[in-house]
């Protein structure tokens, strides 16, 4: 069992912002966060999934993608495995003209049809 605290909680706020449909709270949560280090725990991940989330619901496709390859670049092994993250990806997939590289690369790793 993981130890709950106070960023346990503001993650478990952000989530609610998602459930809620206000990606605004997740941001706000996301960036008081930012001060508080980065941690490797599938909790942060999680999190940081949610950020991804808050930014395509705002449309914010770079950004999204920004945060799902950071979280690549510190987890892919977990990532991959995420159904949330392909499904992220496949709505940035869709919703986007032109793919950049980085998109393509990110899309292949864990395994979104393009």
């Amino acid at each position: 069992m993981a130890t709950w605290g106070p960023v346990t909680v503001a993650y478990k706020k952000a989530e609610r912002g998602i459930v809620l449909g206000r990606p605004d709270e997740v941001l706000e949560t996301a960036a008081r966060l930012e001060t508080v280090g980065r941690a490797t725990s599938t909790e942060y991940f999680r999190h940081r999934l949610d950020v991804a989330r808050a930014h395509t619901m705002l449309r914010q496709y770079g950004e999204a993608v920004d945060v799902l390859t950071d979280v690549h670049g510190r987890a892919p092994e977990w990532l991959a495995q995420q159904r949330a993250a392909r499904d992220l990806m496949g709505e940035v997939i869709a919703r986007r003209r032109t793919l950049t590289p980085l998109m393509r690369s990110l899309a292949d790793a864990i395994d979104v049809p393009m």
